[in-house]
C-alpha cells in the first residue's frame, strides 16, 4: 500500500518534519491486516469512487455505503474482542488516511472521514494512594531487604507516579531532559501535539535518584526495561513490600466497562501500559 510505503521511505513524516516512527507504522500495516480480513471474510471489497463533480445524489450515496462500512467494520473489530481505545485508534488511522487520498494525493473522493466516529474512551486507573506514595518516599527500611534489580524498579516506579508519566516516556527519558534552572532541577519534554516544550520540577527525593542515575554510561536518565520485563518485576516489588491485595481489571468495550475476568492482577500491574 503506497500509503504506508511513503511512511517506510521517509517520503510522509509528521507535521515537525520527523520520520513516523517504526510503531506507527506497525500499527497500519495491522490495520491493513484486519481490512483484508474483513474483505475476505465477507467476500466484499473496499474502495474509494473517484468523484469527478460533486452532488447531492452522491454524496448521499457515498455516505451510505460508508455508514454501512463503518458499521459492519467496527461489528468485525468488537467481535474480535479488541476495546474501544483500540476500535477508535483504528478509526483514527483510517481517517488520516481519507485525508491523505485528499490533501496529498489531490483526488477528488468524498471526506469519509465525517462518518467515522470514534467512541471516546475513559480510563479506569488503578491510584497509588497518599500513605503507599508517603512510605515509598520515607520508609528505607524495607529497601534493605531489596535487590538491586528491584530498587531500579522501585526509583522508576515513584519517578512515574510523581511525575505522572507512561512507562514509555520515563524510558525515553534523556540526560538532556534533566536541566537546572535558579537551582531548581527540572524534567523538559517537548510535546508533539503542542509543538512546545513543558517543565515539569522535580521534588527533592527525585533528584537524588535521578543525580545516582545520571552518572551511568549511556544516554538515558533511567535504568532500561522493557515493558513486559518491568511488569513482572514491578509485582515482585508489591509482593516484598506487602501490596497482594487483588485489583479487579477492565476494559471499555462499546461504552461500558467490562471486568475482565481472567484479568484480576495484583497492585502491581499499576505501571502496564
Amino acid at each position: 500500500m503506497q500509503f504506508i510505503k511513503e511512511m517506510i521511505y521517509g517520503q510522509r513524516r509528521t507535521a515537525t518534519g520527523k520520520k513516523i516512527n517504526k510503531n506507527t507504522i506497525v500499527f497500519y500495516e495491522c490495520v491493513l491486516k484486519l481490512l483484508q480480513e474483513y474483505e475476505y471474510q465477507n467476500k466484499t471489497a473496499i474502495g474509494f469512487r473517484l468523484l469527478p463533480k460533486q452532488s447531492i445524489k452522491i454524496n448521499t450515496i457515498e455516505k451510505k455505503y460508508w455508514l454501512k462500512f463503518y458499521h459492519l467494520f467496527s461489528t468485525f473489530l468488537y467481535n474480535k474482542g479488541y476495546s474501544d481505545g483500540y476500535v477508535g485508534s483504528i478509526w483514527k488511522s483510517l481517517k488520516t488516511l481519507v485525508r491523505w487520498i485528499i490533501k496529498e494525493k489531490v483526488l477528488p473522493i468524498a471526506p469519509v472521514y465525517n462518518w467515522f466516529t470514534i467512541t471516546q474512551t475513559q480510563y479506569n486507573p488503578i491510584i497509588l494512594s497518599v500513605p503507599k506514595l508517603q512510605f515509598l518516599i520515607t520508609d528505607k527500611l524495607y529497601t534493605t531487604g531489596l535487590t538491586a534489580n528491584l530498587i531500579r524498579v522501585k526509583d522508576i516506579f515513584l519517578a512515574g507516579c510523581t511525575l505522572g508519566l507512561r512507562f514509555s516516556d520515563l524510558m525515553g527519558l534523556k540526560k538532556n531532559n534533566l536541566i537546572t534552572e535558579d537551582g531548581q532541577l527540572y524534567i523538559i519534554l517537548y510535546t508533539i501535539k503542542t509543538g512546545s516544550y513543558t517543565k515539569i520540577p522535580v521534588p527533592d527525593y527525585l533528584c537524588t535518584i535521578f543525580k545516582t542515575y545520571r552518572t551511568n554510561k549511556g544516554k538515558f536518565l533511567l535504568p532500561q526495561y522493557s515493558n513486559a520485563r518491568f511488569n513482572i518485576l514491578i509485582k515482585r516489588f508489591g509482593e516484598k513490600v506487602g501490596w497482594t491485595e487483588l485489583q479487579p481489571k477492565y476494559m471499555s468495550y462499546k461504552g461500558k466497562w467490562i471486568e475482565q475476568k481472567k484479568g484480576v492482577t495484583k497492585v502491581g500491574n499499576i505501571m502496564t501500559t
